[in-house]
């Protein structure tokens, strides 16, 4: 088991910023496997909060000089008799949560506790003790200053009944009390003795056990010492070594970044078995590779060589060969809006067949058919098109200062234009239904008898 020592005591206290051990008012040693407090009321004296929850405590000692104590948290413990917190003058909140408080020692626990003044909140969920049917009413009214119990309130009435009807719970205690004493064939002066600490070993393997403190210690000791043997045995490389997976080491071989050995290519890969195509298009290899359409570019890794290329897509590879030099340097690498990865990479001194040159004055001649006077155009402007479904807009140069204020006030020109066109709209649009509301009235009285030269009503 784990000892409180001060090099512990040091290292928890590490995130205080200055200070000596001996002011320390906090420290919080909780899951750390601790069965005995020891050290503590030495080496700070001046401690306010003290958590010890989910170790193997078993007894409380060694707090009686820790006279600044306001709060203890000893829940998760082996505690089986609350005591030696008589001289806590300033302890406010206790935690008891989950022990071992029975009916035997409940009495004499709460009866311990009625020398601190100052206690105010009190934790006892989950010990054997609250399944007495008086549990609360009996601690309410022994102990009169507490005003919170279990997590919950104390109020008047409670206060009261527990009074009228303390004497009548405490007879009651003390029979059920006996009951439990007689259970585990104790009396009433070993209840307050220390328990000897039981055999690891078990006289009888399918033996159901009760849930006690020596079995809670027990199976803490089990698991520490487990996790030693398991520590020794990681030291020792294990007993067994694991099984090699020899397919495991040659795929991730495979996936290795690659390299020209020599003057030797290395071969042909896809462990991914990526959708790939190469073709050959206007003196240029044309590679795609089928990434998925939502991995991040960060993730593609592309090493392209005169004679052959790979790429890394999430740690898989991808290599191929190529039947001509390609110049790496003038290469071109884009992602399609579908993911798939384009690979353009111009062919070493390539020189076009008459074919192809054919094509190409064909094309040239299509282009100037398109506009006026017949002179050949290049294709729309900033827009280069291509054959893989995207396009790649050429960036522009920055315009000077001088440039972007002409532009602005061309586009306040503009505006301005646009605003008084439409206001002329705006107001040629109502003179026109005045007009038609005028001639329609002009109607209604003519039908009605009217004269229709000099009568016109006038209108409202």
């Amino acid at each position: 088991m784990v000892r409180i020592t001060v090099d512990m005591i040091r290292k928890k206290s590490e995130h205080r910023e200055g200070g000596l051990l001996h002011d320390m008012h906090e420290i919080s040693l909780h899951q750390l496997k601790i069965e005995r407090i020891e050290v503590l009321d030495r080496v700070c004296p001046k401690l306010r909060i003290l958590y010890l929850q989910n170790n193997v405590i078993g007894k409380i000692e060694r707090v009686k000089r820790l006279k600044d104590l306001i709060y203890l948290n000893l829940a998760l413990n082996n505690i089986t008799k609350i005591e030696g917190l008589s001289l806590c003058e300033k302890l406010e909140k206790l935690d008891f949560t989950v022990n071992f408080i029975d009916l035997d020692t409940f009495h004499k626990s709460i009866r311990n506790l009625q020398a601190n003044e100052h206690l105010n909140e009190l934790y006892l969920t989950g010990n054997p003790c609250t399944q007495f049917e008086g549990y609360r009413s009996f601690v309410i009214g022994m102990l009169p200053g507490v005003t919170r119990l279990d997590g919950k309130d104390v109020t008047k009435t409670e206060r009261i009944i527990a009074k009228q009807e303390l004497e009548e719970i405490t007879a009651k205690l003390e029979v059920e009390a006996e009951r439990v004493r007689a259970e585990k064939g104790v009396s009433k002066e070993q209840c307050e003795a220390d328990d000897e600490e039981e055999s690891d070993e078990d006289d009888d393997p399918d033996k159901v056990e009760k849930w006690t403190p020596e079995l809670r210690l027990k199976m803490a000791k089990q698991e520490e010492r487990q996790e030693r043997e398991k520590e020794e045995m990681k030291k020792d490389g294990g007993k067994f070594n694991k099984q090699t997976d020899y397919w495991q080491e040659s795929i991730d071989k495979l996936n290795e970044k690659q390299y020209e050995v020599d003057g030797k290519i290395p071969s042909q890969r896809n462990p991914a078995r990526y959708e790939v195509s190469l073709s050959q298009e206007k003196g240029n290899f044309v590679c795609t590779i089928g990434v998925p359409k939502f991995m991040d570019t960060s993730l593609i890794d592309v090493d392209i060589h005169p004679r052959w290329l790979q790429c890394i897509i999430k740690d898989k590879n991808v290599l191929l060969h190529l039947d001509q030099d390609v110049n790496p340097d003038k290469a071109t690498v884009k992602r399609h809006p579908d993911g798939s990865l384009i690979l353009t990479m111009p062919i070493h001194d390539y020189k076009p067949t008459p074919s192809e040159l054919a094509a190409a004055e064909a094309e040239k001649a299509a282009n100037a058919t398109l506009y006026k006077g017949g002179a050949a155009a290049a294709p729309r402007k900033n827009v280069v098109d291509s054959n893989h479904g995207f396009r790649h807009i050429v960036k522009k140069k920055d315009p000077s200062k001088a440039e972007l204020r002409e532009i602005s006030v061309k586009r306040s020109a503009a505006l301005e234009a646009k605003r008084q066109e439409a206001a002329a709209e705006e107001a040629a649009r109502v003179q026109a239904a005045e007009l038609r509301r005028q001639e329609l009235l002009r109607k209604a009285y003519t039908d009605a008898g009217g004269d229709d030269d000099d009568d016109v009503p006038p209108l409202i």
